[in-house]
């Protein structure tokens, strides 16, 4: 029984807003991997180090671990290396 008081829900991300972050880790990955693979790092537009690659790519599987099972962010989060 709800006496008076108001229940928000969290505002969800809108189908547009969930596509430009899904593209834009993508993006960040990809442009990573890619510079990984040139012969002159200094054609890059980035500079890489392990901690940049390694930041891409985990925020990348964070979010379509997040996406593909329906996990909230609390969950996500909380996951430790032995889960």
């Amino acid at each position: 029984i709800n006496y008076g008081r108001i229940v928000q829900l969290p505002r969800v991300l809108t189908e547009q807003e969930t596509q430009e972050l899904l593209t834009h880790a993508q993006k960040n990955y990809s442009k990573i991997k890619n510079c990984r693979n040139k012969i002159k790092l200094s054609d890059c537009s980035i500079k890489l180090s392990s901690s940049r690659d390694y930041l891409a790519l985990r925020n990348l599987a964070l979010l379509e671990l997040l996406f593909a099972t329906g996990m909230r962010v609390g969950e996500v989060s909380s996951i430790d290396v032995k889960d």
